[in-house]
């Protein structure tokens, strides 16, 4: 059943006609699921957190740094970008194609996401939550600074990390317009020189701009938040993806039985770790984060599988394909069940918020990957040929007319 399910995935996603169609690496892909799980987990147990001071009830449930998910999603991401854009030491793919390929699998989802949590509040009887200009800049992947939550977030909460995401995704398009080897070149120099204009920035103003906790007003202008030094997490992503090739292109990756058992003993460790200090979000348990994450993924980008046959891997890597719809869709579940919990008051079990708000979250995020996300994925690249060929079509007529109205404009003087 999950083979069939991955192929799903796999036809849909991977081997879309517009990238070089490159072999699914599984052990990334259930990683991909486990950094998803972490928000999860994270975001149920804050709204957990909530619901017990509103009924004055003890809650004792473990944290989940859900910043490490992200630190992981960002360095794969990079990983990725260069694994599916080039072969063979060369770029495969134009940039215009690949923007058009990363708005196709980001874009459309994330909109239908905000859209119907908007809809949320909505029957709620909340009409006035966001302004205009947050739904503009929302769907433009623009941060903006919400007076409610005092964070520098879209409309759909997490979409701040695919504000990032479409940022990476802007200069590595430019990138491709280099030889590989000079665009490298070219990333390492631009996200280095982004992150160091920020440092001037932070030590000229005085004050430290932070994602993470709140930032104050004050501290918030839309161009800070891209030089913040998580983007280096993309370029860590990068980096990985050409030490895999130079590994490949003189040895072979090295076979290992449990890749993913390591990488689970290394996140367990860290989130152990991380409850017994509250200050993981400081500088130097910030670099221990990040550790983790590279690490994890050095493990799976660098070593190949022996097990692939194993139901339970099969059933984790289509899991990690649903990974982007559990990102973007367990915050319905959350508004949902919170509701849902104060209407039951002290009949509900505060703990079993966290355990019924992730599996719900998981099964939603199937339904959604399965019935919406694919399909989406689907239509609009049946769409790309039929829009590029408008596209040209009005272009050749536009230079048609521009033609024949400078034969017909008389010559000046």
């Amino acid at each position: 059943m999950f083979t069939a399910l991955r192929r799903v995935y796999i036809g849909s996603i991977s081997g879309e006609a517009f990238e070089v169609s490159r072999q699914t690496i599984e052990s990334v892909q259930i990683l991909r699921f486990i950094a998803a799980l972490i928000v999860v987990l994270d975001h149920c147990t804050f709204v957990g957190k909530m619901i017990a001071a509103r009924s004055n009830t003890p809650f004792h449930f473990p944290m989940f740094p859900g910043r490490l998910g992200v630190d992981i999603f960002f360095i794969i991401s990079g990983f990725i970008m260069v694994y599916i854009s080039s072969d063979g030491g060369r770029w495969t793919i134009t940039p215009a194609a690949f923007f058009q390929n990363r708005w196709i699998r980001i874009a459309p989802i994330y909109l239908v996401a905000t859209i119907l949590y908007v809809a949320l509040y909505f029957l709620a009887g909340n009409f006035e939550r966001w302004s205009l200009l947050q739904y503009l800049t929302s769907a433009l992947f623009i941060p903006y600074f919400d007076e409610v939550t005092k964070l520098p977030f879209p409309i759909l909460g997490q979409g701040w990390t695919l504000c990032f995401e479409m940022f990476f995704y802007s200069i590595f398009a430019i990138a491709l317009n280099l030889p590989r080897r000079a665009s490298l070149v070219f990333l390492c120099v631009v996200f280095f020189s982004l992150v160091l204009v920020g440092l001037i920035w932070n030590f000229v103003s005085g004050s430290v701009f932070v994602l993470t906790p709140m930032p104050t007003r004050a501290d918030f202008i839309v161009p800070r938040f891209w030089l913040h030094s998580i983007i280096l997490e993309f370029l860590a992503g990068i980096l990985l993806a050409m030490l895999r090739e130079h590994i490949m292109a003189r040895h072979q990756l090295w076979s290992f039985a449990f890749p993913i058992s390591v990488c689970l003993a290394i996140i367990v460790a860290y989130i152990l770790q991380a409850n017994l200090t509250d200050d993981y979000l400081k500088p130097f348990p910030s670099l221990i984060r990040f550790s983790c994450a590279l690490s994890v993924v050095a493990i799976c980008v660098l070593t190949t599988s022996k097990n692939r046959s194993a139901w339970l891997q099969n059933m984790l890597v289509f899991l990690g394909g649903c990974s982007y719809s559990l990102y973007l869709f367990h915050p319905h579940v959350i508004f949902l069940m919170d509701s849902l919990w104060k209407r039951l008051g002290a009949l509900a079990d505060i703990k079993a918020f966290v355990v019924v708000g992730t599996l719900l979250s998981i099964l939603v995020s199937v339904a959604v990957y399965l019935s919406l996300e694919t399909r989406m994925i689907r239509l609009f690249n049946t769409m790309r040929p039929k829009i590029a060929k408008a596209s040209q079509a009005y272009a050749a007529e536009a230079s048609k007319t521009l033609s024949s109205h400078q034969l017909a404009s008389p010559p000046e003087g």
